[in-house]
């Protein structure tokens, strides 16, 4: 095989050698070169740098508004040959207006210029392979009035004389150390990046640029509206752009991927336009973001609201910003999120197992401008668990940013008991039947809390069981259907069952939810009851009984709503225009009953008050004013033609113990004017009695009334005194305390005539004096002449007595000592 090779010229032994020694001396010969040009290059940079130097700001000075300033020179020959470097170092460029606003455009330790050897013998162009700018500043100003730093940049002067054109090509651009400021005093404006690495390639093409840009950078501020704070503020952005340049649309389009902002990925999709009076932008991004991630990348202003809330889990997002790049103010920003099966977070509480869909707009009504007062929040398909209660809000809607006020539709169907743990349990307590809601609302928010909120819409209640502890009061296997409008809240339907009665109840309220909040002094409860049978004297005592319990306070919330709901029924008035078909008090039965009821400030006030009872009817005012240990009451009463014995009967005799209600028969009319007080039970107090009683009797009988029957046992021992018929008494007595002054009772009767004036004492004091003529009056009756009849009423004998305390709290019967004559 040897022998065959060295029978070849080329691989002779001689001519290997030689051609190794050529391929040697090539090689350092192009090391020499490369040598001998680095020492050449060295050294006319080393001998010409000040001029170099020179002729370069020169050269940018021609060509800018302002100066530039290179503090040094050099270069880098073999980082990526055949490319060279020139290294500017300490570059300074200031604009012309530099010492009034003091705000250096650009100020980097290095600039590396990377070229292309080869290009530099291209007449027409210059391949600049990448330039580079390494721990650098720049700051881009625009002052009130317009001005920029950017100025410093002018146009090219125009030449009449024919320039050959010559290019430039950049092949790569990338930044490392460098902080970005743009601050834009005209539209207050504000973006500061500090970049930590940039490495964009270019690709070129028929319309323009493509390059794949790798960003590394720290956020410190984005901020659209300074007073407003910033986007994404101290957040790390990482990640690869695809940008696009477009001559023929003249903008700058971005798209990402998987954008590291924060600890979260962002998939954003931008537009930029260039060259334009008012150049636009557009920003669209995509994610899925905790809440609490999220509101950290937005501004400050929008953080503070947003953070009293709370979604536990990952949510769906997306965000569009759009606007001017010059205009002042915000631009407009559109987010919407999807949440599902979600825990929201809310001061007031959770609810569990929420979806909704949520909108977030500041343009809300085009032409208002991107506003706080033109921002909205809306939310739709709402439905979640609030404490075990579940709510619906098909459509809601957050307006005006400024003054803030919430409008939507709310709906639940849930277990009444679910209330109670919203209100104290010594307020009311909720059991059985359910509640169905169907509500809109308006409210104010104030410091991010609800205010005032207001209603249109019904609340239907179906078999419940509502004890009110205040006054124990029970609504039991109730329906209460509350309609909310704008005028008043209407109450129908509650059937209220508590001992003996039973009472339907329908109510209004006028103006209902505006005096509740306030003005509640000035609201007026109707009510409109009726009740089969009606315990009169239960219904009453619960009206003015307030039960006195110790006040356990479960939270703010419950406190505040239990508290605000006490002071309301406790300032508010009632009216209740009461019928029924029969109705008790005491030993009172009554029927077709008529009244109204007017309660204010626990105080009972009865007018227009109308009974048939005791075989006439009775009319009467009255007022119940409660103390510590009974209700005071002050009373007005007409009484038309009752039953004496049954009407007596009804109010217990009214405690007198010297005749019973059968002693005396007939018809009673009567006006009366009457106060005193009664127990907390309804039980009248006799002894507190104060008035006056004016009374008429016809069809009377005095029947088996002891004191007249002790005096007929001596006196009249042939006459029937245990029935005395007497026709068209009339008379006045007064009652003080325990006592009623009588004025001359005069009874003119078949069996005897009579007067009594004095006082009779519920307990101690009786002293009645008794007129008593002897003679019959069996026959008086056919005398016509009053005045005839009126004068020989008492000829003859005539007895005086005096009816007085006697022992076992029985009136004892005496003659007058003290009666005279006035002939005597």
């Amino acid at each position: 095989m040897n022998d065959n090779l060295q029978s070849v010229p080329f691989f002779k032994k001689g001519m290997v050698k030689k051609m190794v020694k050529w391929i040697v001396f090539f090689i350092i010969g192009i090391l020499l070169l490369l040598m001998l040009s680095t020492a050449c290059l060295y050294y006319y940079f080393s001998h010409h740098k000040a001029k170099i130097i020179t002729e370069i700001n020169q050269k940018i000075d021609e060509n800018i508004k302002g100066t530039v300033t290179i503090g040094d020179i050099g270069y880098k020959l073999f980082t990526g040959f055949p490319n060279f470097a020139v290294t500017l170092n300490n570059v300074v460029v200031k604009d012309s207006l530099w010492a009034q606003h003091k705000h250096t455009l650009l100020l980097a330790k290095e600039v590396e210029v990377h070229i292309n050897l080869k290009t530099l013998y291209d007449q027409d162009e210059v391949d600049i392979e990448k330039i580079q700018i390494n721990d650098a500043t720049v700051n881009i100003f625009k002052e009130k009035n317009g001005y920029t730093n950017l100025d410093i940049f002018k146009p090219k002067p125009k030449d009449t004389i024919t320039k050959k054109k010559f290019k430039t090509v950049l092949e790569e651009f990338a930044l490392d150390n460098v902080a970005i400021v743009a601050n834009n005093e005209m539209t207050d404006k504000l973006f500061s990046f500090d970049v930590s690495s940039l490495e964009s390639k270019l690709n070129y093409t028929p319309d323009g640029i493509q390059t794949d840009l790798y960003v590394n950078t720290f956020a410190k501020s984005l901020s659209f509206k300074i007073s407003k704070g910033s986007f994404i503020k101290d957040k790390r952005v990482k990640g690869m752009l695809a940008v696009v340049y477009s001559k023929s649309k003249n903008n700058i389009s971005i798209d990402t991927k998987n954008l590291e902002i924060g600890e979260d990925d962002f998939d954003i999709t931008a537009h930029f336009d260039l060259g334009k009076i008012n150049p636009m932008f557009g920003i669209f991004i995509k994610t899925d973001i905790l809440w609490s991630d999220a509101t950290r990348l937005l501004d400050s202003h929008i953080f503070k609201i947003l953070n009293h809330y709370n979604i536990t889990k990952p949510i769906a997002v997306t965000c569009s910003i759009k606007g001017s790049l010059v205009a002042k103010g915000n631009p407009e920003i559109i987010v919407k999120a999807i949440i599902k099966n979600n825990t929201l977070e809310t001061p007031d509480g959770e609810v569990t197992d929420c979806s909704f869909h949520g909108e977030y707009t500041n343009n809300f009504k085009n032409g208002l401008g991107y506003v706080d007062e033109n921002s909205s929040v809306i939310l739709t398909n709402f439905s979640g668990n609030y404490d075990e209660i579940p709510i619906v809000i098909p459509n809601a809607m957050i307006h005006n940013l400024t003054v803030p006020s919430a409008t939507g539709v709310f709906k639940s169907q849930f277990n009444v008991s679910k209330l109670n743990q919203f209100v104290n349990e010594n307020f009311v307590v909720f059991s059985d039947g359910d509640a169905t809601v169907n509500l809109n609302f308006n409210v104010n928010i104030v410091n991010l809390k609800l205010n005032k909120p207001t209603f249109s819409g019904s609340v239907l209640v179906k078999g419940a069981t509502i004890n009110y502890k205040p006054k124990d009061i029970t609504l039991a296997d109730t329906d209460i259907q509350l309609n909310f409008t704008d005028e008043a809240l209407t109450i129908q339907k509650i059937k209220y069952t508590n001992g003996n009665n039973t009472i339907m109840m329908d109510g209004k309220i006028a103006n209902f939810l505006n005096l509740y909040y306030n003005d509640p002094a000035k609201m007026v409860v109707n009510w409109d009851i009726y009740s089969p049978n009606f315990d009169a004297q239960q219904f009453l005592a619960m009206l003015t009984t307030n039960k006195s319990a110790k006040v356990v306070v479960k939270d703010t919330t419950t406190n505040l709503v239990s508290n605000k709901l006490q002071s309301m029924l406790k300032k508010c008035q009632v009216v209740i225009n009461a019928k029924a078909d029969k109705m008790s008090y005491n030993h009172l039965l009554a029927t077709d009953v008529k009244l109204s009821i007017l309660l204010n400030d626990n105080q009972l006030f009865i007018q227009n008050g109308w009974i048939q009872s005791s075989g006439g009817n009775i009319a009467f005012d009255a007022q119940l004013i409660p103390t510590n240990t009974a209700y005071n009451f002050s009373a007005n009463a007409t009484i038309n033609m009752v039953d004496i014995p049954q009407f007596l009967t009804s109010f217990n005799n009214f405690g007198i113990k010297s005749f019973s209600p059968s002693n005396l028969k007939g018809n009673l009319s009567a006006k009366t004017k009457m106060s005193g007080a009664m127990t907390k039970t309804g039980d009248l107090i006799d002894s507190s009695l104060d008035g006056s009683v004016n009374y008429s009797i016809t069809n009377g009988v005095l029947s088996n009334f002891e004191p007249i029957m002790k005096v007929g046992r001596f006196a009249f021992p042939r006459r029937n005194v245990q029935n005395i018929i007497f026709d068209n008494l009339t008379g006045q007595f007064n009652v003080s305390e325990n006592k009623i002054v009588i004025d001359n009772f005069k009874v003119n009767s078949s069996v005897l005539d009579f007067n009594i004036s004095g006082i009779y004492s519920f307990g101690k004091g009786t002293n009645l004096e008794m007129t008593i003529p002897l003679r019959n009056p069996e026959n008086d009756y056919k005398i016509t002449d009053s005045i005839k009849r009126a004068r020989i009423r008492e000829r003859g004998i005539v007895l005086h007595l005096v009816a007085i305390d006697g022992p076992d709290n029985k009136i004892q019967i005496k003659w007058d000592k003290n009666w005279r004559t006035e002939d005597q």
